[in-house]
């Protein structure tokens, strides 16, 4: 049974991930329009004594190794980070996990409007002398590991909130309490802080838009905490919750990837639809070859 948890919950996460990429695609601002909002935030920053994304990038640029570093962080961390905290709390403690998840992805979707109603374009897409480098594209030492999760999706004008800075200020929330170690403490807390400047670094935000998604993390944790007041923790059967992620990876497929004709992600999915199947199989008992009944006669 505890197998069929873990899997049911893996495939939630797959079809959530899949889902908002696709959504945040459909909510993709204008270029005329991200710019301007743009500009509007580095008057704001200048005005403020914020503006220092020039000089964190200049930085970085003077610096190959930490170039190196800041690109790592925002390309791979974002996936890794995120991922590792799901699975450490869910063999720490199964109610935090819940929780915890369940902020994740209000923080994700609360992002929605935002980027539909303010598209932002980053740094990098801003013309002129405010123009940074993209420094994920000039460094070819380092593979963006969110470019496989959602191919053909790609809203470039999704800059505020930073989803990168609230996912790892939630990985730093969500664990640092149940870590034992003071130096793993450390190191997680330093990699929220970090993933914060490598936003920066490497052109693709503002420090107005880590602000923002310390401010969309925080809606996100009290909703969720105020929910948990009012109904309790409810705690559903794994195999519930495991049909729930089959439905939804199979909407997935049929509205997301089928009419885009994205069939390596068709198979991914199905992967996954076919290991919770299996999972699911095995919990009750039943081998996957006797799952339905032979026909008599």
């Amino acid at each position: 049974m505890a197998g069929l948890a873990a899997a049911a919950q893996f495939a939630l996460c797959v079809a959530f991930v899949q889902w908002h990429a696709f959504a945040r695609f459909l909510v993709a601002g204008s270029a005329e329009a991200a710019v301007a909002n743009a500009e509007a935030i580095i008057r704001w920053e200048r005005g403020a004594g914020l503006y220092v994304e020039s000089a964190v990038q200049g930085l970085a640029l003077r610096q190959p190794l930490f170039s190196h570093l800041v690109v790592l962080v925002y390309t791979a961390g974002h996936i890794v980070a995120p991922v590792a905290a799901l699975a450490f709390l869910w063999r720490r403690d199964r109610s935090r996990f819940r929780s915890w998840r369940n902020t994740l992805g209000i923080t994700a979707a609360l992002a929605l409007p935002v980027f539909w109603l303010w598209p932002l374009a980053p740094p990098r897409f801003v013309p002129g002398p405010e123009q940074l480098l993209d420094l994920v594209a000039v460094d070819p030492s380092v593979v963006d590991l969110g470019r496989p999760i959602a191919p053909a999706l790609f809203n470039g004008f999704a800059a505020m909130p930073s989803l990168h800075c609230a996912f790892a200020v939630w990985v730093a929330l969500a664990t640092v309490p149940l870590i034992r170690s003071r130096a793993a403490k450390l190191a997680v807390s330093a990699y929220a802080a970090l993933m914060t400047v490598a936003t920066i670094a490497t052109g693709n935000h503002f420090v107005l838009d880590a602000v923002g998604a310390v401010a969309v993390l925080a809606v996100a944790r009290v909703a969720v905490v105020g929910v948990q007041r009012w109904r309790g923790t409810v705690a559903h059967s794994p195999h519930d919750v495991a049909r729930r992620a089959q439905v939804a990876l199979l909407g997935v497929i049929l509205v997301v990837w089928v009419p885009r004709g994205q069939w390596a992600a068709v198979a991914g999915i199905l992967l996954v639809l076919a290991t919770v199947e299996a999972v699911r199989q095995h919990a009750q008992g039943v081998p996957a070859w006797q799952a339905r009944p032979h026909m008599t006669h």
